[in-house]
């Protein structure tokens, strides 16, 4: 081949266009939220959370909404244990948009996407949020001057209020990482994919979130 034609190829060949990044989903597509307070040991080197940190609150919302909302029982030795499905993460991945790091807290964003008949796809958000202080409970750090207590007076509550910081220009916040995660539950004991129970889904049908 002539170099003149080497070279003619080489302009002709038009470089192939990226495909564009997803936008990061805002408050509005998903329907269960659930506060986290970072902790000191979540930080990497680059001073905000190491990305396995990112998987583990999203974890932590889907199987605190699978236990304390659907009822999942964890296994047991107990004589009065009655099992329920147990789900089996198959498909995991995630998205960043923008750093988290300790000490700030996170609001856990949950909603699902799919549900066949032993499968269900959760849709996960992490917003950046900042302690909304209540002088009236003890939380986020609140500090109590003592003497200004009497028994009858000090605060009992723990509550766990934070506020997510909004979005540019007003807009509604969007996540600072986001992704899904698919869980295939199986019996118990023999490991078999098995029918999601109707009342799951049900409540499932109240985490339907905006997702294509």
């Amino acid at each position: 081949m002539k170099p003149t034609t080497l070279r003619s190829t080489l302009a002709s060949a038009a470089p192939k266009p990226k495909p564009a990044r997803a936008a990061p989903p805002s408050l509005k597509a998903y329907r269960y939220f659930l506060p986290f307070q970072t902790q000191w040991r979540d930080n990497d080197a680059y001073v905000h959370l190491n990305n396995i940190i990112y998987n583990a609150y999203g974890d932590s919302i889907v199987n605190e909404y699978l236990i304390n909302h659907l009822g999942l029982q964890l296994p047991s030795t107990d004589a009065n244990h009655r099992p329920t499905p147990v789900g089996l993460m198959v498909n995991s991945s995630l998205s960043f948009a923008a750093p988290l790091s300790f000490p700030s807290p996170i609001l856990g964003a949950l909603s699902v996407s799919s549900v066949s008949k032993s499968s269900i796809t959760w849709q996960v958000g992490l917003f950046a949020a900042r302690a909304n202080l209540d002088r009236s409970s003890i939380s986020n750090g609140t500090q109590l001057a003592l003497e200004d207590h009497s028994d009858a007076t000090f605060p009992t509550r723990f509550d766990s209020s934070i506020q997510v910081i909004p979005g540019k220009d007003g807009q509604l916040p969007t996540a600072a990482a986001w992704g899904s995660m698919t869980h295939v539950f199986v019996d118990e004991k023999t490991r078999r994919s098995t029918p999601l129970p109707e009342q799951w889904r049900e409540k499932l049908k109240g985490l339907q979130g905006r997702w294509e």
